[in-house]
């Protein structure tokens, strides 16, 4: 829960709170850990602590904006599940995660990694915006992934190293 910044979310949570938002719930998923990492957050209103699921699927299904507020990550699979799901993603700033999303356009929103208040702010600011301007960022966000980052992507990129593999054996 640490390294997925479970906290940052949580102290992003007391501030949109503070600030009188009422509108949002953060869902989280996890087990025991998860469950003793929160502690007394766990009665907030606008947290629910959620369990794994074999189809993750659904949780992107319940949800409108997907979170990921890690502080370190390698290629974030769920970043990448949850744009393909149509969804607008908030996101730490990790050099990891940003190199491989940062083209997707509008609908992929940086904050300052372990930065809870810049990520109210980013929060609220989606919050804030119609449902069209999200709707339009979800669509790019799938499109996105489609044409960069989908199995039929993968396999051309990995064809093209192959093909110049044997092309420099060639010489």
């Amino acid at each position: 829960p640490y390294r997925k910044g479970v906290d940052i979310a949580i102290e992003a949570g007391k501030i949109l709170e503070k600030a009188g938002i009422k509108n949002f719930k953060f869902l989280i998923v996890g087990r025991d850990e998860l469950r003793k990492f929160v502690g007394d957050a766990i009665n907030f209103k606008w947290l629910k602590l959620l369990e794994p699921l074999e189809d993750v699927a659904i949780f992107y299904k319940i949800s409108d904006v997907f979170l990921s507020a890690s502080r370190i990550e390698g290629f974030s699979y769920a970043t990448g599940e949850a744009m393909i799901a149509q969804l607008p993603v908030i996101s730490s700033d990790i050099p990891q995660v940003v190199d491989n999303f940062k083209n997707a356009g509008d609908g992929f929103i940086v904050f300052k990694n372990g930065d809870p208040d810049n990520l109210s702010m980013k929060t609220k600011d989606l919050m804030n915006l119609p449902q069209e301007s999200l709707r339009d960022m979800s669509i790019k966000n799938r499109d996105f992934i489609l044409k960069n980052l989908s199995v039929n992507e993968w396999s051309k990129q990995i064809l093209n190293i192959y093909k110049f593999i044997l092309k420099a054996d060639d010489r």
